[in-house]
């Protein structure tokens, strides 16, 4: 793939710690001291192993193209608009970044992040010339319902869906004159899905011409058979890539829970519930169908839950998203729609209520590492419980475990509460990581 920069072997449990410990500044990696100051405002303090690495190659003049894998919850976002804010001409009006992502809910996200981001130089100001303007950072979200199909895009950065972003670029409601860089978020899903993957490749196409475009694929997974897409896609890149063992962050403790059948997994869910009052959860469903019957059961016992999943209208699934960032439920039940990107602060548990399953019913490992990546954001601690209820679920749990190298530790019935105990510690952002894979009572003997 052209130069191959590759992060440094995180498998040696010594190194890890050294790493992830870093004594760098977000000066040292090249951030301007006016940005720096907000981001330690932002609780920031210092940049992640992957800001360090990714932030000074992706700065660099003439700019690079880069592909970027790196773990859940470290920093990917920050890390491409700290170089958006630092290449935009701010007395320039027009479009000089686009960034693609496989869901308008991640849209919004990024959005609001730039948006709050940026509001707060208007209030502390910049003290150096070149930062004065970032106040006047202009952002458009570009997703159905949200942007209207004649409006002109005169703002500094478009973030969308590939979808709406090649229809505006159709329509030449977007001027690519003065682009400066593509970003792809979660760009294996991206570039992995049949219709996604077309139009973002139509996107590019639509970008060829233009000059010093500097393209930047980001993603916590990436899959052996993307190598071609991605050289086409993203030719001359430096690449940045994980070994598979250290995709799964040791923040996150990872248990499944042993169940008799389907009824008795609804009654274990129902536990956890409860033991959530202070902390958010996120349950995933294997179907829009399944999503919508568990809400529908678990309000029958009185317990108050959301429900995300595509089948939803735009306008609802924005002021779902919206009233669950607010704190004013605290879980979610969802489709993998809700897998990628999302960033919940307070979500501390994950729940596999049906594990992640490709087309061909089999594990589907990288789904499974965003769906647990969902909490223990950024060094804080999360859990993910996973049930299994049947010889075929312990098959696929053993074989994510075996996938990933990772350890995986058993709750029964009878000891969940050791489950509320590793929840209180995840609040208080504390727990012992070094456990084992235990057996299943359905673990073929």
């Amino acid at each position: 793939m052209g130069n191959e920069t590759w992060l440094p072997d995180l498998r040696d449990k010594s190194k890890r710690r050294e790493i992830f410990q870093n004594e760098k500044s977000f000066e040292d990696v090249g951030v301007w001291p006016d940005i720096a100051r907000i981001m330690y405002m932002e609780n920031m303090h210092k940049p992640s192993v992957v800001q360090c690495d990714v932030i000074p190659i992706l700065l660099r003049e003439p700019a690079p193209n880069v592909v970027v894998q790196a773990q859940t919850g470290t920093g990917k976002t920050w890390a491409f608009f700290v170089n958006i804010l630092q290449r935009t001409n701010f007395e320039l009006e027009a479009v000089q970044s686009i960034v693609l992502v496989p869901t308008r809910e991640l849209a919004r996200q990024i959005v609001q992040v730039m948006v709050k981001f940026c509001s707060n130089f208007a209030a502390v100001g910049a003290v150096s010339p070149q930062a004065k303007s970032i106040s006047e950072f202009g952002v458009a979200v570009a997703v159905p319902e949200l942007i209207a199909r004649d409006e002109l895009c005169d703002c500094h950065c478009v973030v969308g869906t590939p979808g709406t972003v090649l229809d505006l670029l159709r329509r030449k409601r977007i001027n690519t004159e003065h682009l400066k860089c593509l970003v792809v978020d979660e760009a294996d899903n991206m570039l992995n899905s049949q219709g996604l993957g077309d139009q973002s490749l139509r996107v590019r196409k639509a970008i060829q011409n233009i000059e010093n475009v500097q393209v930047a694929l980001f993603s916590a997974t990436y899959a052996e058979n993307l190598h071609n897409y991605v050289n086409i896609f993203c030719p001359d890149a430096q690449l940045m890539k994980l070994d598979k063992n250290d995709l799964v962050r040791e923040s996150i403790r990872q248990i499944f829970l042993d169940v008799r059948d389907a009824e008795h997994k609804f009654e274990m869910v129902t536990v956890l519930y409860e033991m959530t009052t202070v902390a958010c959860s996120i349950i995933f469903t294997k179907t829009k169908e399944s999503a919508d019957k568990l809400k529908e059961r678990m309000e029958e016992k009185g317990h108050k839950v959301s429900l995300l999943h595509s089948g939803l209208g735009p306008a609802e699934r924005d002021r779902i998203i919206d009233e669950y960032r607010a704190g004013k439920t605290k879980v979610m039940i969802a489709t993998n729609v809700l897998s990628r990107g999302i960033d919940v602060k307070t979500v501390s548990l994950v729940v596999n209520y049906d594990l992640p399953l490709d087309l061909n019913y089999q594990p589907d490992f990288d789904t499974y590492i965003h769906r647990i990546g969902r909490c223990g954001r950024f060094s804080a601690k999360g859990i993910s419980v996973s049930f299994i209820e049947d010889t075929r679920t312990w098959n696929h749990l053993d074989a994510i475990h075996r996938h990933f190298g990772m350890p995986i530790c058993m709750l029964t019935a009878e000891n969940i509460q050791t489950c509320e105990e590793m929840i209180k510690d995840v609040i208080k952002n504390k727990f012992d990581s070094s456990i084992g894979i235990s057996r299943s009572r359905h673990a073929p003997r």
